[in-house]
Formats: structure tokens, C-alpha cells, sequence
């Protein structure tokens, strides 16, 4: 079987820059077979990325200053800036890849994704939007709100902790300089 030039040059440039273009990333697939001598380079990057990756994330999240103009949203009906509704926010987070530890596609053709840090993504939640209450918002409030998308169908239920699923993929999102209308 000959590999495909595409997909390795994609694992190359994220071995080398440990950052996951999305539309690279569907197209690399993991076969599950037994490693041969050839894959001593491939299981050595493999370790490499993995710690790398962790490292950058950890780095990232701690030293990025929160700027709430990359949250904000060009209405299509208005041409305001606004803060997102939910479901916009989640599209964001998932889009931005210095937040992969907050959250991330486990299929991202269907629209399932994984909150792994959901105490942290209600509280920049709650920093998007600018709620001025009192009280915290907790990943209870924050997952109920998401619930109610199941009603109008926008989210689809799945039977997994903190993973949900965007109805469609696509959703009519156009990404302007970093800004996203509806």
C-alpha cells in the first residue's frame, strides 16, 4: 500500500509546528497495525508531538491574556459586534487552537466534541458574555444551556459525559478576519 504525500506532509508540518489545521487533521487517519522496524522514526515523533503539544497548550493558555474582540461576532443582520450566542462560542473555542485543552472534535465531521476542562470553559463563558451576575457560572448551568439546542434541534443528544454534537457541520459560519457571523 502506498502512502498518500498529502497526509504525510500534513503530519510533518504538525510535527514540526505542533498545531492542528482542522481541514489537515480529518484527513489523517491512524491505521491499527503491529509497528515495524520502519516506524522507529514515526514512534519517536509520535512522543515527541504528544509532550510538545502539551507543553505549547499549557504555555498558551497561561500566558495569553483573555481579549474578548477575538469572541466577538459581526450580527449578519446588523453588522454589529456582539458576543456570541452558545453555540457560536463553542464553534470558536473549538476552532481556536491555543483552547484544545479546553475542548476538542472527536469526529469533526459529524460535529461531535469533547469538553475536557468544562469547570474552565463555563468560566470563559462567563467572561465572553460578560454576564453581570453575581453568582458563578458552574458547568451545570453552562451544559443546561446547551441542552436546550436539543429541543430546537440544533444539538443532538449523545449518551457521553461533557460530549455533545452540532446538528450540522456547516451552519452557515463565515469566518471574517477572525470574526464570525451567522
Amino acid at each position: 500500500m502506498e502512502p498518500d504525500l498529502t497526509r504525510i506532509n500534513a503530519l510533518i508540518r504538525y510535527l514540526k509546528n505542533g498545531i492542528v489545521n482542522t481541514d489537515l487533521n480529518d484527513s489523517v487517519e491512524y491505521e491499527s497495525r503491529e509497528p515495524s522496524d520502519d516506524d522507529e522514526f514515526q514512534l519517536a515523533s509520535d512522543s515527541y508531538t504528544t509532550d510538545s503539544l502539551s507543553q505549547d497548550s499549557s504555555i498558551c493558555e497561561s500566558n495569553a491574556p483573555f481579549d474578548l474582540n477575538e469572541w466577538l461576532i459581526i450580527d449578519s443582520r446588523s453588522s454589529r459586534r456582539r458576543s456570541p450566542l452558545i453555540l457560536e462560542f463553542l464553534r470558536l473555542l473549538l476552532e481556536k487552537p491555543h483552547y484544545s485543552s479546553y475542548a476538542s472534535y472527536t469526529n469533526s465531521s459529524l460535529g461531535i466534541f469533547q469538553i475536557h476542562k468544562p469547570n474552565e470553559v463555563a468560566a470563559l463563558w462567563d467572561r465572553v458574555r460578560s454576564r453581570q451576575s453575581t453568582q458563578v457560572m458552574s458547568y451545570d448551568t453552562f451544559a443546561r444551556a446547551i441542552r436546550y439546542y436539543y429541543k430546537d434541534g440544533a444539538m443532538i443528544k449523545t449518551n457521553s459525559r461533557h460530549t455533545f454534537q452540532f446538528r450540522t457541520v456547516t451552519s452557515g459560519i463565515e469566518d471574517t478576519n477572525n470574526l464570525v457571523s451567522w
